[in-house]
């Protein structure tokens, strides 16, 4: 059953943090060492999201007690962030149907929850948005699938547009909200323009780049909401495009140098045949390899064929 307490939260000593998330495990068949596997394997998902970072996360352990873990804490900073931890606590349930207690404290509410069902929590992603400001909900929202592809997908359009109904927002204000999460660019086609044309412009400006510069870089490419397998797409046509002009410029450099003249032999000498090692017309060398290991300890995110084919 789902208890509400009124009073204060307490216990938000992060700044940014709008609600708190406390898990324990109170199983009465768990032994203490698997009860702080459970807390830590819960920790270890959260934190695999990027989301929610270490700072943001408290084991609690008895009072004096440094070893063993009974339960976590986590600090939420968008309300999106609380049905993304609910719904790893879900899958986790499903997975081993263990007893745990749940409380969600908000403002001047706390929400308990003491179950092993994983479906009983599907309910409080709905009860904790009546109780958070409509726009602050939305907007969280609208962000969270900004964020995954730098635009809305029919799906996503329509959750918003039920979302926008449920919150009773207006559609003006809905899609003030929806194109403000987006950014500057609305179109991820326009997006992914953008970063090609500051990329190459900073090429042309000069190779190799800067630490400094692919810093900057990557602060464009995360604001544009694109996606790491976008960047590698486009430094991938980089890459390429160098060792095209490496190879051509090679090609022009052997062109213009004189052709050896042919060693003096006696007229009766036979003749030799002609190998690779003789042959004026060499392979040019591939600087593909080069260009890639400079793009990889350089660029925003590592070339690695997850990343080529849209890995995150």
């Amino acid at each position: 059953m789902t208890q509400t307490y009124p009073g204060a939260a307490g216990g938000l000593t992060t700044t940014d943090a709008i609600a708190k998330v406390v898990v324990q495990w109170v199983d009465a068949n768990l032994t203490a060492p698997d009860r702080d596997t459970e807390v830590r394997l819960l920790g270890d998902r959260l934190q695999t999201l990027g989301m929610f970072p270490a700072a943001r996360l408290t084991y609690l352990r008895e009072k004096g007690d440094t070893t063993e873990c009974l339960g976590l804490q986590v600090a939420i900073a968008e309300p999106e962030h609380i049905r993304v931890c609910l719904r790893l606590l879900y899958d986790r349930l499903l997975e081993s149907p263990l007893e745990v207690r749940l409380q969600i404290l908000l403002r001047a509410v706390r929400l308990q929850l003491q179950t092993r069902n994983g479906e009983d929590l599907l309910v409080l992603p709905n009860a904790i948005e009546t109780l958070l400001p409509a726009r602050q909900i939305f907007q969280a929202r609208a962000e969270a699938y900004a964020l995954q592809g730098g635009e809305y997908s029919p799906v996503e359009k329509t959750n918003l547009e039920l979302l926008r109904y449920r919150l009773n927002l207006s559609q003006e204000e809905a899609d003030y909200l929806a194109n403000r999460a987006l950014g500057p660019y609305m179109d991820r086609q326009a997006k992914l323009r953008k970063y090609r044309e500051v990329l190459t412009a900073e090429l042309d400006r000069g190779y190799p780049l800067s630490e400094a510069t692919w810093a900057e870089l990557r602060t464009l490419y995360q604001s544009l909401g694109l996606t790491p397998a976008d960047v590698t797409a486009i430094s991938e046509e980089h890459i390429t495009r160098l060792q095209i002009e490496a190879t051509q410029l090679q090609a022009l450099e052997q062109s213009q140098l004189p052709e050896p003249a042919p060693p003096e032999e006696p007229e009766d000498a036979p003749a030799l045949p002609v190998t690779a090692e003789m042959s004026p017309l060499m392979p040019l060398p591939d600087y593909r390899e080069r260009y890639r290991q400079e793009f990889t300890e350089r660029s925003p995110i590592p070339f690695t064929p997850a990343n080529l084919t849209g890995a995150a």
